[in-house]
């Protein structure tokens, strides 16, 4: 059964009520680009460390960006991440409606914590 006719059925209770009007048409290609970088929220996805399972829990992590980017390392980690994206997972992600205020943004933090001093060794696979 495709997944339209699991949702068009009477086991997903009031999807015809409440939830289709509300869901079909919002994404990224709705969004206005290159956001207030206080508008920016990271969504974490916890992976589990041996079998690399992905966790979607009830209530997932949405973090400022602001304020993740104040650990250490983080700015850098996190830069490098976005610019090794594959042109398709890029667009999957909607990259190129935020990708300038992120980076530089990202770049910004990353000198200020280099120029403090706080140079954190990125090699290592984190946090396994």
């Amino acid at each position: 059964m495709l997944l339209a006719q699991i949702h068009m059925s009477d086991d997903v209770r009031q999807f015809q009520e409440k939830l289709k009007s509300n869901t079909f048409g919002i994404g990224w290609q709705n969004a206005k680009p290159n956001p207030p970088i206080e508008q920016i929220h990271f969504r974490l996805k916890r992976q589990t460390p041996r079998s690399g399972a992905i966790l979607f829990t009830i209530h997932p992590y949405f973090i400022p960006l602001i304020e993740i980017a104040q650990e250490a390392g983080v700015p850098e980690l996190l830069a490098s991440a976005i610019r090794s994206w594959s042109d398709d997972f890029s667009q999957y992600k909607g990259k190129s409606g935020y990708e300038d205020v992120i980076l530089n943004y990202l770049d910004e933090k990353h000198q200020e914590q280099c120029d403090q001093g706080l140079q954190v060794d990125n090699s290592k696979s984190y946090p396994y």
